[in-house]
């Protein structure tokens, strides 16, 4: 990860992580190590709805962070699962 920040400095360029490829926490957790100002977070509104963390707490940490939204109308279905409606 600190070698991709490196090189992400380099040529000024934001490196995003998709939100629906794993949970918050996760991602959270590996942007606290590295602490690069040059990575960002492509925000899905649909992984938010399945995620173990709620809704306000994911805002509350990712608000400076995401740099692009895509959105998908979702419900949260059984066991954390998105379902359309």
């Amino acid at each position: 990860m600190g070698e991709l920040g490196g090189i992400a400095d380099r040529y000024n360029m934001v490196v995003a992580f998709r939100t629906s490829l794993a949970s918050f926490a996760a991602i959270h957790e590996a942007l606290r190590r590295v602490h690069c100002p040059w990575f960002g977070v492509d925000f899905d509104p649909a992984a938010a709805v399945g995620d173990a963390w709620p809704v306000d707490e994911i805002f509350s940490r990712w608000a400076g962070r995401s740099g692009m939204c895509v959105g998908a109308t979702r419900s949260r279905g059984a066991d954390r699962r998105t379902a359309q409606p």
